[in-house]
């Protein structure tokens, strides 16, 4: 027993009681039976946002504290004697609040909070609130996991075929369109993750994910890797020919550059610039200024990541509306 491993024991522990949380949530949901179920001396504020202690009474069927938690309309931030809780109308109004608002950070949130009730800031109530909203997220997504069996649409592809209902619905005896549905996909290299090999210290197991349905996994992608066709020193896609066969650098667009910072042919942590232009290729013409100032237009060489680099940023699907269709992680790669 670590510390390093207690983000992933607090996981589990949380694991074992998902199943009577969540049907402790439902329970507080209803307004008829949560007036029954549980009840405090101390009457709450109706914004949700008083700081203060309560004594909450224990349900009959309660197996653990986090349920009678729930059921009075509050989150622990431990699976195990929570001592500190945070009311589910105050996560639900930093959920809503981020949703329209991306920037908001749950630091921007706790330290409102603390301006609210008068207290002093200190980091670690940002992690209580981080975990208590990580249960909550949770908590979520098993409801609506229930709801979409409910409504069968539990399917693993039902989200994508009903995602834009501009594109998506079809009327009966609809006239075809030339084209069933329009797409534009993309990458950007602005959502970096060093690799775990080059990073200090021991590493916090941490086996969650993400939950989004349109997310795809790297071990979905991988399915994949091999169907994708070379590119030929030609810079079209197909079989390369006998004299490209016999080069061992014939991928040259999906050769991962090992060049890492610091190390010879690297400048400031950049990649050395090439000395021509790879649009008018003549010697002594000066380079292209749109070459030297827009990456997207110099050699590919340039383009690749530095090897430390394990995800090199998000590959994304949109339909022509705007509604996001699909999106995963760039793993040691570069735009396809």
């Amino acid at each position: 027993r670590t510390r390093s491993d207690r983000t992933q024991r607090a996981q589990d522990q949380w694991n074992q009681q998902y199943p009577r949380l969540v049907d402790s949530y439902l329970i507080q949901s209803i307004p008829l039976v949560r007036s029954h179920a549980t009840s405090y001396d101390t009457p709450l504020s109706p914004f949700g946002t008083d700081h203060d202690i309560y004594e909450f009474r224990r349900p009959d069927d309660m197996q653990y504290t986090n349920e009678g938690l729930l059921r009075s309309g509050f989150i622990g931030a431990t699976p195990l004697y929570p001592t500190i809780a945070i009311s589910i109308r105050t996560l639900e109004d930093h959920l809503q609040t981020h949703r329209v608002c991306p920037r908001l950070s749950i630091q921007a949130t706790v330290r409102k909070l603390c301006h609210v009730h008068n207290r002093p800031f200190h980091r670690y109530l940002c992690r209580q609130f981080s975990e208590a909203f990580d249960i909550y997220l949770e908590i979520l997504h098993r409801v609506n996991l229930k709801i979409s069996a409910a409504l069968g649409q539990d399917s693993e592809d039902w989200h994508l075929k009903n995602a834009c209902p501009c594109c998506m619905y079809e009327l009966n005896d609809e006239e075809q369109l030339a084209h069933r549905l329009l797409m534009a996909m993309d990458g950007n290299n602005s959502l970096r993750l060093v690799d775990d090999s080059f990073r200090h210290g021991t590493q916090r197991p941490d086996t969650r994910s993400g939950r989004a349905s349109n997310w795809l996994s790297a071990e979905y992608v991988d399915i994949f890797k091999d169907e994708v066709p070379s590119r030929g020193k030609s810079g079209g896609m197909g079989n390369p020919t006998e004299a490209e066969q016999g080069d061992d650098n014939v991928d040259e667009d999906g050769a991962w550059l090992d060049i890492e910072v610091g190390a010879e042919g690297a400048e400031s942590g950049r990649f050395k610039k090439t000395p021509v232009d790879m649009d008018s290729p003549v010697a002594d013409d000066p380079l292209n200024p749109c070459t030297e100032r827009w990456k997207n237009a110099g050699p590919d060489g340039q383009k690749k990541m530095f090897s430390m680099f394990l995800i090199t940023g998000v590959f994304l699907c949109l339909c022509r509306h705007g509604i996001l269709l699909l999106l995963c992680d760039m793993i040691q790669s570069g735009e396809l």
